[in-house]
């Protein structure tokens, strides 16, 4: 049966013609039948065009040609239903194409294909394809896709994956919002910074860090002190990007109690990168470290926030045991003296 032929009987006659003509051209090609699909989408009742979109989405395979025209005939269906008026039988076809989706031997990347042709749909057609996604996609796929499409629709039910026991879908959820960025789910995603999880917590911080920087440093400031080992490298790496001076003084405790090199060092960049005049005395403390890494960062950081009083003490640790301690206090020194030279890719003068 060719085209023109499917055409006329499955606009002009009985909807029983109509699956019989689509599936024949179906058998024959299946680049016609995604023209006929979408012919019959658009003129059909919706009753008539759900069947029709699951006869063209079970036949359609996995191979590289059919995949491509079907990608292509649902974007182009959609855009074509985005900017078409919102009228019942449009909001209908959106749903129709979308059971034939998920009938579709390729179906995440043909709602990934929905979902980008939706961003520029009005808000009633957006939360009926987040709601047809809740329905029928595997909760971790849903939220990828929901944090794909960037819609602020999509912060409800990526929250309501946050109380899930399931830590992947956690995290998937905590992913998803900081692509959103919708500040609305500041609070619940606070919460998961007590989990218990290690990767919770931290992919819970860095979507605070995200959502609301200056909220975030002033919460990480507050919890540290409660914060599992585990999560404090991580805050005190956030709270050095946070540029909220008032970090300064715990940055500086961590500096030089914390049992962990790596804590102290991290405490070294963190005040480095703040260019905090206050944290002077600390970092001359730090210059004596028992790590060469500490010491190291110590010295970049003082020459970061360029104060000269301490170029006695930079000037000392040039003769350090370690080449590369003794490298960063000669840069620092310089770099207080007026002349700038890159190293590592950090701090002023040495991107």
């Amino acid at each position: 049966m060719s085209l023109e032929i499917a055409l006329l009987v499955a606009i002009n006659v009985d909807p029983q013609y109509t699956f019989d003509a689509i599936s024949d051209v179906i058998q024959q090609s299946r680049s016609d039948a995604l023209s006929v699909g979408s012919e019959l989408l658009r003129r059909q009742e919706p009753d008539h065009a759900i069947r029709v979109a699951h006869i063209i989405g079970q036949h359609v395979k996995c191979e590289y040609n059919s995949a491509r025209d079907w990608l292509y005939f649902v974007d182009r269906v959609v855009k074509d239903l985005v900017d078409a008026p919102a009228t019942e039988h449009n909001v209908a076809l959106l749903a129709c194409l979308f059971e034939a989706v998920m009938q579709s031997g390729h179906r995440n990347n043909s709602v990934y294909s929905m979902v980008e042709a939706l961003k520029g749909a009005d808000a009633e057609r957006e939360s009926i394809v987040i709601e047809l996604l809740q329905k029928n996609i595997a909760p971790t796929t849903m939220i990828v896709i929901l944090g794909h499409s960037r819609t602020r629709l999509a912060t409800t039910p990526l929250i309501k994956q946050l109380t899930s026991s399931d830590e992947q879908r956690q995290i998937a959820a905590l992913v998803a919002l900081e692509r959103v960025r919708d500040v609305t789910a500041y609070p619940e995603t606070a919460k998961l910074l007590s989990n218990q999880s290690e990767l919770v917590a931290r992919h819970a911080a860095s979507t605070m860090f995200s959502l609301d920087r200056t909220r975030a440093s002033s919460d990480f400031i507050g919890y540290f002190g409660r914060a599992l080992p585990h999560l404090q490298a991580g805050l005190v790496r956030f709270l050095g990007r946070c540029y909220n001076v008032e970090a300064v003084p715990l940055l500086s405790d961590v500096l030089l109690t914390s049992a962990d090199p790596k804590m102290r060092r991290e405490a070294a960049k963190s005040v480095g990168s703040l260019r905090a005049a206050n944290a002077v005395d600390p970092l001359i403390l730090a210059l004596s470290d028992q790590s060469f890494e500490v010491r190291g960062m110590a010295a970049w950081a003082l020459g970061a926030i360029g104060d000269k009083s301490s170029l006695l003490a930079l000037e000392a640790l040039t003769s350090d045991s370690h080449p590369l301690v003794a490298w960063s206090a000669s840069c620092s020194i310089r770099d207080l003296r007026g002349r700038t030279y890159r190293w590592l890719g950090i701090g002023r003068g040495r991107r």
